[in-house]
């Protein structure tokens, strides 16, 4: 809730509160792969794109990054921007009028 007040026990039942689906492991998956995308050719590459083919890949993607800071900086960054357009699409599509706060502390 907006206040921080805890869930009345019928919230689902009262309209004011809307279910939020959890992003698919697909669509997380192809966000991964499209920042690998924008990487040049070379170490990184190479390392994020092995990550992405074996077991665990989410495990292995966020593994292989604590090597290089600067393109960890990066993914959080294009993740987020991914993660705010589709928060943008889902509250369109429910009528939703989001207000934007920025977020505080940086990191």
């Amino acid at each position: 809730s907006p206040d921080g007040e805890e869930l009345p026990e019928d919230y689902g039942d009262d309209p004011g509160y809307i279910y939020i689906e959890p992003i698919e492991s697909h669509l997380a998956y192809e966000t991964m792969q499209d920042f690998v995308d924008t990487l040049p050719e070379g170490r990184l590459a190479d390392a994020l794109q092995h990550a992405l083919a074996g077991r665990k890949p989410f495990r292995q993607f966020k593994d292989a990054l604590l090597d290089y800071p600067e393109a960890r900086e990066s993914w959080f960054r294009f993740k987020g921007d991914f993660e705010l357009r589709q928060a943008a699409e889902w509250c369109a599509e429910h009528d939703i009028e989001p207000v934007w706060r920025k977020k505080m502390g940086g990191g």
